[in-house]
């Protein structure tokens, strides 16, 4: 709002110090903001500047926007342009200046937009007009909800103060801004209802009590500002600024799981095991409008990265627990799962997740921002409850034994758990702040686990389960596997050491000892002496174990044991309790690890014994190490495409607009490969926008008609790909592009040769060197900016 003199008067407010010094009486009033309204008590010019553009021949360094109204004016702060791109092949056009600065200009009572003009103008810090605009306010008043907006598609272009060294950039990029040009009445406020609005607010806040001793001694129209002051330890201040906030993060975490091409969609449907069900996804997802609460766990330092010695930042722990459950009288659940047949969807009757939130502000910087960016992940994978209403909870409860919930369980909280991170730069990468580091989080080393022996006892659901399960594993329609395997998970990384069998049996209770082999041992009696004869056969094998490397990025993560049923859809029958993934788990995981059946509704119970030999090895950057394997971490920034790669061959669609342009990268390494997420490039519509959706570049019928135009796809992410130290010298890195529409678009091949002849066995493309050249199609190329290097793996001290 805004403030002026007026009628009424305050009572005299005596100043008590030391000694008294004198009396001061003033007079308020509150005005307010009316937007879309005409007021006769005054009005407001909001002009709002995001981003500058000026032609690089210019060659200015700083600049500054002045509004001006009449008399009335008022200065931007002068800014440095936006870094230039550290590719020295490529031309640059324009320079960005980030104003993001908003200035509003009061103008007098009966103030009428019809008549009024406003003057931009653009000057450099000697005060010299590069460019003007001049805008009649009438055209703002006449447009929706008077304000009127020039977006980044869309820009307002100014004209060029004539010089005869600036003549010549007429025909080339001009100067323009976007900018956002608003016209905001002014409403007087009555003395009697300022005072009630006051009161209302004093209800809500935390005021101190000394308000009200005040407003009885000099009148109501005291207030004191002073706040109750929470305990230090209290997260009062964190909960009720996320209240404030959880709408605008609800609608976001909305968008994020409905969209089918995101990560939660994509790993249900990559779990399900028939054709007829991989089209199932969330089709509605709102978790209702009550905000989480979270609870502080401990404040420590974060873990250190390579590269940022000395920017060490601060790690927060937090406990949280969100949720949402539909009330009877409800026409349609909040959460909704769309099977993809005839248009069937499953409802939610409750939905829950609750675990352990990790905040992370790194790295520490020693100038402006102080904080380089944010991260937000959880060490280990939440937990999911979900309760199904109407004939879906009878399908659920009796047909698929809870598999359906443990599908939804994984493909939610596998995508909150480390390696997926959400990283949020606010340093520049000059500052040493790199997105692609924060996106993804530093490798601290890798855990071999090997399954030496496991021993299973399990008892059958009868007659009608058997012949229930041979008619689903028979057909040829479903054509699901029977085996019931060991499923060994640290992270988002799941493996089935698929030769851990245990063969289903009608015995009421018989014991199945299983070796790596694949063999059975027996098919007696459980006694005592089995577990001597287990450890022993375990030993036996120990040359065929079955092994797998899995990456460890903290060691406060989690090894989760599972014995999984992988007839139909994946069902956890079995599991042990969680071990933490440091260097203790050596000695634990060296005795028999006890697998606890799960009670199912079919009364199928397992349960048995699991041995395990694991490893710690730690990641060495720079060196080979001595471990039989070794790691090629690639980090990958900037992807510029040409549109023709990326485009539909048949045709731009609805679609399209609305989910955008995308690609990713495979790495491989011999038979092991890597992928990054899709990077996302979103079309213009070609219309003018308040700027509410994603960022929008190059309208269809631009990219149309220049096909070859590289288009910049923000990448960032890094993968580690394992490779034997004896082959370094003879790989390849292979990197394949792959197009939405398209599919492969290109590729490229780097030895490992290149890296291992520099000293810190390192190799770049891009920055201060030419970025690497991807062949495509048509000869179209694609270009990214890579970096990789070689990591060893030694063993870790226990």
């Amino acid at each position: 709002g805004g403030g002026r003199p007026g009628s009424a008067a305050a009572p005299p407010l005596s100043t008590q110090a030391i000694s008294r010094c004198g009396e001061v009486t003033l007079r308020f009033q509150w005005l307010q903001i009316m937007p879309e309204i005409d007021c006769e008590d005054g009005a407001i010019v909001r002009v709002k500047f995001d981003e500058l553009y000026l032609p690089f021949g210019l060659g200015e360094e700083r600049a500054a926007v002045c509004v001006r109204i009449g008399q009335n004016q008022q200065m931007t702060k002068a800014v440095h342009h936006r870094p230039l791109p550290k590719n020295p092949q490529r031309t640059h056009q324009e320079l960005v200046f980030e104003i993001e600065q908003v200035v509003n200009l009061m103008l007098p009572p009966g103030s009428k937009p019809e008549g009024k003009v406003l003057e931009l103008s653009v000057v450099n810090p000697k005060g010299k007009t590069l460019g003007t605009y001049s805008l009649n306010l009438s055209d703002v008043d006449e447009a929706p909800c008077k304000t009127k907006a020039w977006p980044r598609q869309a820009r307002m272009r100014f004209m060029f103060a004539q010089g005869p060294s600036q003549k010549g950039l007429l025909a080339s990029a001009g100067i323009s801004a976007e900018v956002v040009v608003s016209w905001l009445g002014l409403e007087l406020v009555t003395n009697q209802e300022a005072m009630g609005d006051l009161f209302l607010h004093r209800m809500e806040s935390p005021v101190s009590v000394t308000s009200l001793a005040l407003s009885r001694r000099w009148g109501h129209g005291c207030y004191d500002a002073r706040l109750r002051q929470p305990p230090a330890d209290s997260l009062d201040w964190v909960n009720k600024m996320f209240e404030k906030m959880w709408p605008k993060v609800m609608n976001l975490i909305r968008a994020t799981i409905e969209n089918p091409d995101g990560r939660v969609n994509q790993k249900l449907q990559a779990k399900m095991p028939y054709r007829i069900l991989k089209r199932v996804r969330f089709s509605r997802f709102i978790l209702g409008w009550r905000s989480p609460k979270f609870e502080l766990i401990k404040i420590g330092d974060a873990p250190a990265r390579l590269g940022q010695e000395g920017m060490q930042g601060v790690e927060l722990h937090f406990r949280f627990k969100l949720g949402t459950r539909s009330s009877k009288a409800a026409k349609r659940s909040d959460i909704e799962l769309s099977t993809g047949i005839f248009d069937t969807k499953l409802g939610f009757k409750s939905f829950e997740i609750s675990g352990d939130l990790v905040v992370r502000l790194e790295p520490l910087l020693e100038e402006m921002p102080v904080v380089g960016g944010v991260v937000v992940c959880c060490l280990n994978r939440p937990r999911v409850d979900v309760q199904f209403s109407g004939l879906a909870a009878q399908f659920v409860e009796r047909g698929m034994e809870g598999s359906l919930r443990g599908l939804i369980d994984w493909g939610i909280s596998s995508c909150l758990v480390m390696p997926n991170v959400m990283g949020f730069p606010i340093g520049e990468e000059e500052q040493g702040v790199h997105g692609a580091l924060l996106r993804h989080p530093h490798l601290a080393g890798v855990l071999r686990v090997t399954v030496l022996r496991a021993k299973v006892w399990h008892r059958d659901g009868g007659v009608v389960g058997g012949l229930l399960r041979r008619l689903c594993c028979s057909s040829r329609m479903f054509g699901c596997s029977s085996r019931v395997q060991l499923r060994v998970t640290v992270g988002d990384e799941p493996h089935f050491f698929e030769d851990v069998l245990v063969a289903h049996t009608r015995h009421a209770r018989r014991s199945s000892a299983i070796t790596p082999a694949g063999s059975l041992q027996g098919d007696e009696e459980d006694t005592e002496e089995d577990d001597e004869e287990s450890q022993s056969a375990g030993e036996d094998v120990e040359e065929e174990a079955s092994t797998w490397d899995f990456l460890v990025y903290d060691e406060r993560q989690h090894l989760e044991i599972e014995l999984v049923d992988r007839c139909g859809l994946e069902s956890v029958v079995a599991q042990a309790s969680p071990m933490v993934c440091d260097k203790s788990i050596v000695e634990f995981a060296s005795k028999p690890i006890e697998l606890r059946s799960i009670q199912t509704n079919n009364r199928r119970q397992r349960e048995g014994k699991v041995s395990l030999r694991c490893q710690r090895l730690d990641a060495k950057h720079g060196s080979r190490g001595h471990d039989e394997w070794s790691m090629v971490r690639v980090r990958v920034d900037e992807l510029f495409v040409p549109a023709d790669l990326l485009l539909p061959e048949e045709g731009f669609e609805e679609t399209h607009m609305v989910l955008g342009l995308g690609a990713w990268l495979i790495a491989k390494i011999g038979t092991a490969e890597r992928v990054t997420p899709m990077a996302k490039y979103y079309v213009s519509s070609g219309e003018e926008s308040s700027g509410a959706q994603p960022p929008l570049t190059k309208s269809v019928s631009e990219l149309l008609s220049a096909p070859s135009v590289q288009l910049e796809l923000e990448m960032e992410w890094l993968m580690y790909v394992p490779v034997k130290r004896s082959c370094l010298e003879k790989e390849v890195l292979n990197l394949e592009l792959h197009s939405k529409t398209q599919g492969h678009i290109g590729s490229a091949s780097v030895p490992l040769a290149e890296a291992l002849k520099r000293p810190d066995l390192k190799l770049a493309y891009g920055g201060h060197t030419k970025m690497l050249q991807i062949s495509g199609p048509r000869d179209l190329n694609s270009e990214v900016n890579v970096a990789f290097s070689i990591m060893g793996l030694e063993p870790a001290r226990v």
